[in-house]
């Protein structure tokens, strides 16, 4: 519940909140090696929660000091960390500051993208070891070749009004 600021649980009766923190903006939520990993997108921040509910580590910035800005998406990466969107701000206008980043198992954090148009939607292939990542306000979809947290150049998969005329 990203404007509630909180983490819901359904415990098969009824629904209770789980964890909850003021201006957080909690948005996407993963598990992760017996906890969960929380995209705080109101806070600039990916949080580690216990599965009790208690915050066991935050960050805010990646390993050179430069901060997220709307942490939005997420998706494992095959090797114990995450991929994850921090998507800028979501109006035309804005400046575009989205990026891709990787969170390694030790939850330090590199930026291996940036200057997205609103980073959002990230899908991570196996298989193919490629990354897709939405574009929002570019109106596209974007594919890397990805490998062990780092990203190849990235590729146009599919420029979405050429899909779906006239919906953009």
């Amino acid at each position: 519940e990203c404007s509630e600021h909180r983490i819901m649980r359904w415990d098969g009766s009824r629904n209770e909140a789980f964890w909850h923190e003021p201006g957080s903006g909690a948005c996407a939520l993963a598990t992760w090696d017996g906890d969960l990993l929380l995209c705080a997108y109101d806070g600039n921040a990916m949080i580690r929660i216990a599965r009790d509910g208690r915050t066991l580590a935050r960050r805010d910035r990646d390993i050179d000091g430069k901060p997220f800005i709307g942490p939005n998406d997420l998706t494992p990466d095959g090797a114990g960390g995450f991929y994850f969107t921090a998507s800028g701000v979501f109006e035309i206008a804005a400046p575009v500051e989205g990026a891709v980043l990787h969170l390694d198992p030790d939850f330090r954090t590199r930026r291996l993208a940036e200057g997205l148009h609103y980073a959002n939607g990230i899908a991570f292939d196996p298989a193919r070891r490629r990354l897709y990542v939405c574009e929002t306000l570019a109106q596209r979809i974007l594919v890397y070749d990805a490998a062990d947290g780092t990203l190849g150049a990235p590729g146009l998969f599919c420029h979405l009004p050429a899909i779906a005329p006239g919906t953009w």
